[in-house]
């Protein structure tokens, strides 16, 4: 068999061997995840990998690569939305907002459509405040029923039934007049009002869609599409005329909307000018590393993120590394240089400390050759 008659999709392809990147690009891949626990000579190549190439991800399990560079470009999951395009979240991936001040003086409403997938843990529509109880305001399906919920500074304001459908699309609004009547809407139709007292003006520094201040919670599992944020409360003549279509971003009173248009990057645009983008979180790096202490990266060019956040992943260092791009090491993992050798580039080593074994270093090391 030669190597070009092999072919595979959306798999795993282990590396046992001694190979080639040109040889690897004569194989007919397509979005698979290469695992080296072999050889890959990477010298005087460029690897390229990632979302829309032949390897959405690279794993280093007992292998070395060996010299080249290596690059590549996360993304979000972008996908087939309710008008056009939408996000996926899931277990991982999130959005997120910058710190952004919420002003009620004329009021408040959120709204969007929502398409789930699979049931979590207080999964959460939307999220904004600034941790646990600090001034945040919420979304969220109760415990793990169809039921949804919206909470203020740690207390539940309203809950109704059976509000929430797997597997079809569906609109949600909250709005809150500035004297404290709340309404929860689903598909243009109230389902549910009380009256509260209205959350304070100020800043919010973390701001979520699908994601909870809270780390036991789950995160949203399925697609979003077109959130919108007012400064205003809607009426639900306005909600009504205006949940099953596009906006223009230019309406009075709209401060933020996201339409998940997109198709690359980790960038959601505001398509009001001048708001604030969203951002994907919890994207996994490129190049993941494992703890098995044969891994090794032997004079390669790093322009894409590299992973060690495993319980001790390990990773040694032979004949430099240019690095363009961030490298995370966390959980008690290591990464060995050996001898003199020279490390350079633009990138970032963020090394996130573990505490549950104070006995166990990690970080970068240095050992003779």
């Amino acid at each position: 068999m030669q190597l070009g008659d092999f072919s595979l999709s959306g798999s795993n392809l282990y590396l046992d061997g001694t190979l080639t990147t040109a040889e690897l690009d004569s194989l007919n891949l397509d979005s698979v995840l290469l695992i080296v626990r072999g050889t890959l000579d990477n010298r005087g190549e460029t690897l390229e990998i990632g979302p829309g190439t032949p390897i959405r991800r690279l794993d280093i399990d007992g292998g070395t690569i060996r010299g080249g560079v290596i690059d590549g470009q996360k993304d979000g999951r972008w996908d087939t939305g309710q008008f056009g395009g939408g996000a996926t979240l899931d277990s991982a991936r999130y959005l997120s907002l910058p710190e952004r001040n919420f002003d009620f003086t004329e009021g408040f409403t959120w709204e969007g459509w929502v398409h789930p997938t699979s049931v979590g843990y207080y999964q959460r529509l939307f999220d904004f405040g600034n941790g646990p109880a600090d001034d945040n305001f919420f979304l969220n399906r109760y415990s793990t029923t169809n039921d949804l919920e919206f909470y203020n500074n740690g207390s539940r304001l309203l809950r109704v039934s059976n509000a929430l459908s797997l597997n079809e699309w569906q609109h949600f609004a909250v709005t809150i007049t500035p004297g404290g009547d709340l309404k929860l809407f689903k598909n243009g139709t109230e389902i549910g009002s009380t009256t509260i007292t209205v959350p304070s003006n100020g800043v919010r520094s973390r701001n979520y869609f699908g994601h909870s201040q809270y780390v036991n919670d789950a995160n949203f599992y399925g697609t979003i599409d077109d959130y919108r944020l007012w400064s205003v409360a809607r009426t639900p003549a306005e909600i009504a005329a205006n949940y099953n279509q596009m906006l223009t971003g230019s309406e009075a009173g709209l401060i933020g909307y996201w339409q998940f248009e997109e198709t690359a990057g980790l960038v959601a645009a505001n398509e009001v000018a001048g708001g604030d983008a969203a951002t994907w979180q919890g994207v996994p790096d490129l190049i993941q590393v494992s703890n098995n202490g044969s891994n090794r990266l032997d004079g390669v060019r790093l322009d894409t993120e590299i992973s060690l956040e495993g319980y001790r992943d390990f990773l040694r260092i032979d004949n430099g590394l240019e690095l363009n791009s961030t490298m995370t090491v966390g959980r008690q993992s290591r990464v060995y240089f050996r001898g003199d050798q020279s490390v350079s580039g633009s990138g970032d080593v963020l090394i996130s400390p573990d505490h549950t074994d104070s006995s166990y270093a990690q970080g970068l090391f240095l050992e003779q050759a």
